[in-house]
């Protein structure tokens, strides 16, 4: 005579399928974690995103190429083209857009529901003529030591150098 037991039958592939079923939702989470923690540093809940274009240029209207631009609170950015345009996609419909350039203070704009934006860049006024570029950075010219020296078109035209390293001796 067989014992009963209080044991219920698991059927042969129902644990490997429960373990493949865990081990997918455990790597889903940080993703939706991720795009529930954008939200929220944007100020948003389940906004449709949208596609935004615009166009950056100076105080003189001329295009600006090689802005970025970013979504304020995200790594999510790009750059302008040398028409100084940009698109980024899938923006949040509330979203602040940041643009910075070197030699241009940075600037923030909300999006508010627009598609397409034209951003002006002023220019941000330093003492750039104290930096000295250097062969592997920059330095300002009270803390670069050394020899420098300058090396103008005219001498390297009446030299005709063959290489490069002509030119450098």
């Amino acid at each position: 005579m067989r014992k009963k037991t209080n044991k219920r039958h698991v059927p042969k592939g129902f644990m490997r399928y429960s373990v493949c079923l865990m081990l997918c939702l455990c790597s889903l989470a940080p993703a939706i974690k991720a795009n529930s923690t954008e939200n929220k540093l944007v100020g948003l809940k389940n906004l449709p995103p949208a596609n935004i274009t615009g166009k950056v240029t100076d105080a003189k209207s001329a295009p600006l190429e090689g802005v970025t631009v970013f979504i304020k609170g995200t790594k999510r950015g790009v750059t302008t083209n040398a028409e100084g345009t940009f698109t980024i996609n899938n923006v949040p419909e509330n979203a602040i857009l940041v643009f910075s350039s070197t030699g241009y203070t940075s600037k923030e704009v909300a999006t508010k529901g627009t598609t397409n934006l034209t951003v002006t860049l002023a220019e941000q006024v330093s003492g750039l003529n104290d930096v000295v570029v250097v062969g592997y950075g920059t330095r300002t010219k009270k803390d670069l030591t050394g020899a420098v020296s300058q090396v103008k078109a005219t001498q390297l035209e009446n030299e005709n150098p063959k290489s490069v390293q002509d030119m450098l001796r």
